[in-house]
């Protein structure tokens, strides 16, 4: 009974460091992904106020 028990809890504690290494994997995936979009928001930001600098070189009035 009691050997059966501890191989049941074996088991679990086995199967929750797999969860917890697949948790662990998926967050490392997110991470890189969410690293990706900030740069690629990042360029954007940049792109957008140099193309509103140029607007503004070109219509100085409609930004008054």
């Amino acid at each position: 009974m009691i050997l059966e028990e501890l191989h049941d809890k074996d088991e679990r504690i086995g199967a929750l460091e797999e969860q917890n290494t697949t948790i662990l994997s998926e967050n490392a995936t997110i991470r890189s992904e969410n690293a990706t979009i900030l740069a690629e928001l990042a360029s954007q930001k940049k792109f957008n106020t140099e193309i509103m600098q140029k607007l503004y070189r070109l219509m100085p009035s409609s930004f008054s």
